[in-house]
């Protein structure tokens, strides 16, 4: 029977061999990508907003499964309170900013399009579950990246040299800032649970990264949002009832449900974000 290729897969696996090949070439197809078809956090968001949805966690089932009859579940608590999201939300994060990056920037002065990934740096870390599955490390600000699908998919190899070189970016450009009060706690901790490199040098100057524009806007939303939240459990240690919407319908029907030792919990955390 006849099989078809699939161009993006085509792309994907041109790539995979030209780096496999470990000589300077692939170094600097490597240093190329990272570099040239990568976008980040402002450094600035970082310091204000370390988590940058510190009240949600990735959860792969939230979405349900028809086949199996499971229902669609996304936005709903768990049991700890968090709002469970499958990459959406932190898709969603960046639909209205522009990039800032070098004037020759293949991105410069455009929003992101189709067929871009919100990437996620690190996937193992000496915590019990995967880096996603921690609201501590799911939006933690230096362990996410926007990279297009091909590049993000050579991004998970894990070891590999485009992930390798994704985290002494990261490390080189978040590391230097350091936020302050309760945050800065928050942050030494995110970075506890990722292993430490003896060489953090970054393979590329990182003048030539692209970054989304106005990080202002992004801390000063960001803020809101989990004010909102926090309000939203305050509200339900004192009167026991919500009068209106956070985050999504299915949270606000739930929460109420969560059990309230969990919700005094996250409230507590969600303090030190703001």
């Amino acid at each position: 029977m006849t099989t078809h290729s699939d161009g993006d897969n085509l792309l994907y696996r041109l790539l995979s061999d030209l780096i496999s090949q470990g000589d300077s070439n692939s170094q600097w197809l490597v240093e190329h990508i990272v570099a040239d078809c990568s976008v980040w956090w402002d450094p600035k968001v970082y310091a204000e907003c370390p988590v940058l949805l510190p009240w949600a966690v990735r959860d792969p089932k939230s979405r349900g499964n028809r086949s199996k009859g499971l229902p669609d579940e996304w936005g709903s608590p768990n049991s700890a309170g968090y709002f469970r999201d499958d990459n959406s939300l932190v898709k969603g994060l960046v639909k209205a900013l522009r990039v800032r990056g070098p004037a020759s920037g293949y991105m410069t002065g455009q929003r992101l399009g189709l067929g871009w990934v919100a990437a996620h740096i690190w996937r193992d870390n000496s915590g019990d579950v995967l880096a996603s599955r921690d609201p501590r490390l799911y939006t933690f600000t230096p362990n996410l990246v926007w990279l297009p699908r091909q590049i993000a998919k050579l991004s998970d190899v894990e070891g590999g040299p485009v992930q390798a070189a994704l985290k002494s970016i990261s490390r080189a450009l978040y590391r230097p800032t350091q936020p302050v009060g309760a945050k800065h706690a928050i942050a030494e901790k995110a970075w506890s649970y990722l292993e430490d490199e003896q060489n953090p040098k970054p393979p590329v100057d990182l003048e030539r990264l692209s970054f989304f524009d106005e990080p202002e806007k992004t801390i000063a939303m960001r803020q809101k949002r989990t004010k909102e939240v926090v309000d939203a459990l305050i509200a339900l240690e004192t009167s026991g009832e919500l009068t209106k919407k956070v985050v999504s319908s299915r949270y606000t029907i739930g929460l109420p449900s969560v059990s309230a030792e969990a919700r005094t919990a996250l409230r507590w955390e969600l303090e030190q974000h703001l």
